[in-house]
């Protein structure tokens, strides 16, 4: 159970919570000397960084896939913290003071993470959500995403794709069926990883596949025309800009795969120069890997 107020009969099975959990117990944040809140999040949990900004290592800043909760006045405030189902961010500001919380006494922290899924248990929480709710499309940027070569991305791809995957076959199953794997394996090469297409039948079955999952979200979370053509034209895209990368990749008789796929194509037009800027770019990547060919 997960008790999110002091008030009886609030608690929610952790089955039916749409939020990845995780656990530590008392020895757990003993495990290193003497119990440690703070210690325990920075050394036994993934996806959460420590910020020591105020140069007190009582007080630092918590950062959880890019939420924060931090004893600083003015930090917008995205992580809430209860203790005993009391929740103890300030009144003021929201700020969250760990100096006050009593490492000696702590039996139990829940976090809202699963182990199984680290490196991928925001994408998890995002379907989990879905499933029990609607969608809404945000055109304002809300947060910056910092790309550079040390990512988590680059250091533990493999690991971070393979519970992608997992996610996505999970996710994916009620549309798909048996083809779940196959297509949570593509779209993750081909969509999340940005890896190009380089064979047509490669090519042909992700657009099969995109296509049935297009048609299988927009009926069950599209009821209004408008947002069923918005999320098409959004599907649209992102099926042109996979054409694109293989396109510029160096194939460019791949081009015509985009119109042979009509459930995806109907309501995204990509613009003439972006077509023939990418087959120009094509032709002369084909061109040069041909030339550096041997024989």
């Amino acid at each position: 159970m997960i008790a999110v107020s002091p008030l009886p009969g609030t608690g929610v099975d952790i089955d039916k919570t749409p939020s990845n959990i995780q656990t530590l117990s008392s020895s757990d944040l003993a495990r290193n000397g003497a119990p440690s809140v703070i210690g325990a999040l920075d050394s036994q949990l993934g996806s959460l960084n420590i910020n020591d900004d105020l140069d007190d290592p009582y007080q630092p800043n918590i950062l959880l896939r890019g939420f924060e909760a931090s004893p600083v006045l003015g930090t917008p405030q995205g992580v809430a913290v209860y203790e005993n189902g009391a929740r103890i961010n300030e009144a003021f500001g929201e700020t969250v003071n760990w100096d006050l919380i009593p490492d000696l006494a702590v039996r139990r922290l829940d976090v809202f993470l699963r182990a199984e899924f680290e490196l991928a248990d925001d994408f998890d929480l995002y379907h989990r959500l879905l499933a029990l709710g609607d969608i809404a499309r945000l055109d304002e940027p809300l947060t910056v995403y910092r790309w550079h070569a040390h990512n988590t991305t680059y250091g533990n791809e493999d690991r971070q794709n393979a519970n992608a995957v997992k996610v996505l076959r999970t996710a994916y199953a009620g549309w798909l069926g048996a083809d779940a794997e196959t297509a949570a394996r593509l779209v993750v090469r081909h969509l999340s990883d940005r890896k190009p297409v380089h064979g047509a039948a490669t090519l042909e079955q992700l657009g099969c596949c995109l296509e049935r999952l297009l048609d299988g979200f927009c009926a069950a979370h599209c009821g209004a025309s408008a947002d069923r053509q918005r999320i098409r034209a959004v599907g649209g895209e992102i099926w042109w800009r996979t054409v694109r990368a293989s396109v510029r990749a160096g194939a460019p008789g791949l081009l015509g795969q985009y119109r042979r796929r009509p459930g995806l194509a109907a309501d995204f037009r990509p613009p003439p120069v972006d077509q023939m800027a990418s087959l120009a770019i094509g032709v002369v990547r084909s061109g040069r890997r041909r030339a550096a060919s041997p024989g």
